[in-house]
């Protein structure tokens, strides 16, 4: 062996063994909103799985507050050993261009790991509405400007943002109502509070299969297998937000052995059968891939959320 090789071997060698001899205890991952929510849901079939193939529990720790605010935090100023992990919507690297004084930087300070998947969002409106089609209720809202209310679970979720770009889009005119999660502003369209909503399909579609409102379309840019309803953006061309997706999250600087682990270790959890069929019925989309890919998306995604904000001329609060 050359002493060139010799030295690379001594150099990795320490990585290497820190890789095979993770994890040797429990993980803690951090959920950054409540129990009992979508993305705590998918995370709990995940680490489940998860847990049985690394040999070790994955215990959850749920941090609500500050739309995934404090628990990011806590998470950011983690050791970078692969024993703390957070779960994220895409959100995440929105809150910095709506909240002002964001105690950390939501890429500098994390370690992407991996895809989950797709938590799809749709357009919906009241039954009592006499709207049938993305078509149609943007000629309503142009013969009747500044009279369409339309909620979402919140200021800087990707359901505000496929509002404003609806706005920006069609050339319409639509007053947003954040509520504190997507069960008021059902319930409020359910009354006749607010007239349209966007929500994500779990919440939405049961009512729209009942006849209770309408579900227009996807505010994403592509069809999902689990949500039988077309894109906004085929009426509307130009049309089309980021996947809201789910993804695990490291602090800065976890070793790329255990990335590597973790990534292998989510990929294999959210592939199997049971999984898949479990989260069908909350009407979320397996999306997994490479390390590689996740980095590329996000950045595709925050220039995405940047220019639409932008556009809508919004600031910091």
């Amino acid at each position: 062996m050359s002493r060139i090789a010799a030295l690379a071997l001594l150099l990795i060698a320490p990585l290497l063994a820190y890789g095979q001899a993770y994890p040797s205890r429990p993980i803690r991952v951090i959920v950054p909103y409540a129990a009992g929510g979508s993305l705590d849901s998918v995370t709990r079939a995940m680490v489940h799985k998860m847990s049985e193939s690394m040999g070790q529990p994955m215990v959850i720790d749920n941090r609500p507050g500050a739309t995934g605010i404090v628990g990011s935090e806590v998470t950011a100023r983690a050791a970078p050993d692969g024993y703390t992990v957070l779960v994220q919507p895409v959100t995440h690297y929105m809150v910095q261009f709506f909240a002002k004084n964001v105690p950390y930087d939501p890429v500098k300070d994390f370690t992407p790991i991996g895809f989950m998947g797709v938590s799809p969002a749709v357009l919906i409106v009241s039954a009592s509405l006499p709207v049938n089609n993305v078509n149609e209720l943007v000629a309503y809202a142009k013969k009747n400007p500044g009279k369409l209310d339309y909620g979402t679970t919140g200021i800087g979720s990707m359901q505000h943002l496929g509002g404003l770009m609806l706005s920006q889009v069609a050339g319409i005119k639509m007053e947003h109502v954040p509520y504190k999660g997507g069960a008021p502003a059902m319930a409020d369209l359910l009354s006749g509070q607010i007239a349209m909503a966007f929500l994500s399909a779990s919440t939405a579609m049961p009512q729209a299969k009942v006849g209770k409102m309408r579900a227009l379309g996807v505010i994403e840019r592509q069809r999902f297998r689990t949500v039988p309803v077309p894109t906004v953006g085929e009426s509307l061309p130009g049309y089309g937000v980021p996947d809201t997706w789910y993804g695990m999250l490291g602090p800065a600087g976890v070793p790329e052995p255990i990335v590597a682990r973790l990534n292998s270790e989510i990929r294999k959890a959210m592939a199997a059968p049971e999984v898949v069929s479990r989260l069908d019925g909350m009407g979320f989309e397996v999306k997994i891939g490479t390390t590689e890919e996740f980095v590329t998306a996000i950045r595709k995604d925050i220039e995405v959320i940047q220019r639409i904000i932008t556009a809508a001329g919004l600031k910091p609060e």
